[in-house]
């Protein structure tokens, strides 16, 4: 069961920025409002205080854990960097649940981001912890979603030990950023429900005042937010408590409406500028010259024919294949090293057809969409990170 999923899609191609109660007769204690635990740092909560929040949350069958609290700390840089932590508490309530929570992971890319680092302490039944094993960590390149695609992702993951029906385990992934993945702004998503019941839910957003930030809040009415700033740095805190679980349908319906509680924000200043920095990336890659070896020898006079005969001459000479290390994931490779190597993913092959087009006189604009499923980008929120295809866009003849 996947249990964590980072807040941050990167641009790919397939291209394609986050309980059980114990016995009743071991501790006899009051209990506490999910709104006023967990308000120390990961690994703090003493025993007491998480059998306390366990308590507030009775078993239900119906499920195979219960969360009693999760955190999700993004601190955005000015120039983009961001360090990320991810943080779960939950109960495990079935042998199910003891298998299918059974580990923690966290993916990161050598590219741009140190290694992620994972954390977690299981607390058993007579009130001691175990502690992750951190010679148990294993690092393994992440296998595309195709077998046409080659990337640099990695995926850190280890078995958490001690797991038992009752047990309480708190775990903590974090990704500390070497670079910014693009410096124009990305988009960032959390999600407030999962399925299974939340106790507490806890989103915290730090970034300089300067930086550019717009946000939407989606289907939570009861969400508490509060706004800081000091020193120059801008804080937002997003708080929920007592989610119910997410219920999967029989009917799953293409839509563009959020299906979870979640709240999105973006640090682009516009679409504008996102366009314009991305296409600083581009244009210089989009070297005319070199796409002009394999234009067709002979091309129609009329224009439409003229497009299909190159685009046509495109596909014969270059194959889709994308090996995504890198800046690799975010910037086109020069039209020569696409000739030269006869694959490229959707962006290299775009890249060169834009190319091939302006070689002949034809307009052409390299465009970047999102495929889904899922979500479209929305409008409000300027940031790059959400799309994962590229193509060609021609403006009408005797326009752009």
């Amino acid at each position: 069961m996947t249990r964590f999923i980072r807040a941050i899609v990167f641009l790919s191609c397939t291209f394609s920025i986050l309980t059980l109660s114990m016995p009743s007769q071991t501790t006899p204690q009051s209990t506490q409002s999910p709104a006023t635990l967990f308000t120390g740092g990961p690994f703090t909560s003493s025993v007491a205080e998480l059998r306390s929040a366990s308590a507030t949350m009775p078993v239900d069958k119906e499920y195979g854990a219960q969360i009693l609290f999760e955190s999700g700390t993004y601190r955005i840089a000015i120039d983009g960097t961001l360090q990320y932590e991810h943080r779960l508490i939950y109960r495990v309530d079935t042998e199910a649940a003891v298998k299918g929570w059974s580990e923690t992971s966290s993916s990161w890319d050598p590219w741009y981001e140190n290694p992620s680092q994972l954390r977690a302490r299981v607390l058993q039944a007579d009130g001691n912890f175990i502690e992750l094993d951190q010679k148990t960590i294993t690092d393994t390149p992440v296998k595309a979603e195709d077998s046409e695609t080659f990337s640099s992702r990695h995926v850190r993951r280890a078995p958490l030990p001690g797991m038992a029906v009752g047990a309480i385990v708190e775990e903590t992934q974090y990704l500390e950023g070497k670079t910014a993945y693009f410096s124009g702004g990305a988009l960032y998503r959390f999600f407030f429900r999962k399925n299974v019941p939340v106790g507490r839910v806890r989103v915290v957003v730090e970034l300089p005042a300067a930086t550019p930030f717009k946000e939407l809040v989606h289907d939570l009415p009861g969400l508490s937010v509060t706004r800081s700033e000091q020193n120059g740095i801008r804080r937002v805190v997003y708080e929920a408590t007592g989610l119910a679980a997410a219920h999967n349908s029989d009917i799953d319906l293409a839509t563009n409406t959020p299906a979870m509680p979640m709240v999105e924000f973006a640090t682009g200043q516009s679409w504008g500028a996102v366009a314009s920095g991305y296409a600083a990336l581009v244009d210089p890659q989009t070297v005319t010259a070199e796409a002009q070896t394999i234009l067709p020898k002979e091309l129609p006079a009329a224009r439409l024919a003229k497009i299909q005969a190159i685009v046509k001459q495109l596909h014969h000479e270059v194959r889709y294949t994308g090996v995504e290390f890198g800046a690799a994931q975010l910037t086109p490779r020069r039209p020569s090293e696409v000739i030269q190597r006869h694959y490229g993913d959707c962006k290299d092959k775009a890249t060169l057809l834009v190319a091939m087009l302006r070689a002949v006189g034809i307009q052409a604009n390299l465009a970047l969409l999102s495929t889904g499923p899922g979500l479209d980008v929305d409008p409000a929120l300027p940031g790059i990170n959400r799309f994962d295809h590229a193509i060609v866009y021609l403006p009408p003849a005797g326009k752009g």
